[in-house]
């Protein structure tokens, strides 16, 4: 038991047992944080437009009902995000995958904050849902992966613990509306 799945040999050496055997080195540690870190944006992400309805539909003379679709969108494209495309960490990368979903999820973040109708708001939510999805199991793997056996559950469920805390943090980090 603990002994990882598939044994990685580089020049004759297992990986695995390698880093199970040393404390964490400062790259591991980073990597962690990234996931992590990731996972709090997904937390924020959906949480984040439930605070804003109120503001938008004041702003947009809009019923907070038709913010709907908007609100179910980012959770539609982490479904997606993390069915079709996650397991392309498997073919390119985990590393590759998760920089390329974080810089998409950037880019539709700058997208969804230019919106102007909400059906503009709720695609671009879609595309940042699935960009995030995407690179959610590549967090997981990697977290598996570069963690030390003596620690692996309890770094798992500190990446776990993200995506609450993401959207714990939003109603902290966005304004109260109408304050």
């Amino acid at each position: 038991m603990g002994e990882r799945d598939s044994v990685e040999r580089v020049d004759g050496v297992d990986i695995g047992r390698l880093i199970d055997q040393q404390a964490m080195s400062a790259a591991q540690r980073l990597v962690v944080a990234v996931c992590v870190a990731t996972m709090v944006i997904g937390g924020y992400s959906i949480q984040v437009m439930a605070l804003a309805v109120p503001a938008l539909s004041t702003n947009w003379a809009l019923p907070p009902s038709s913010f709907g679709l908007t609100l179910a969108a980012v959770l539609i494209g982490l479904t997606v995000g993390s069915g079709l495309l996650g397991p392309l960490a498997d073919r390119y990368g985990r590393r590759t995958l998760l920089v390329a979903t974080l810089l998409a999820v950037g880019a539709c973040t700058l997208g969804t904050a230019v919106a102007t109708t909400p059906a503009a708001l709720a695609v671009w939510r879609l595309l940042t849902g699935i960009a995030l999805g995407a690179g959610l199991p590549a967090c997981a793997a990697l977290t598996a992966e570069y963690a030390p056996a003596a620690s692996r559950s309890f770094l798992m469920g500190v990446l776990n613990a993200g995506a609450p805390l993401g959207a714990f943090a939003a109603g902290f980090i966005v304004r109260p509306f109408g304050a």
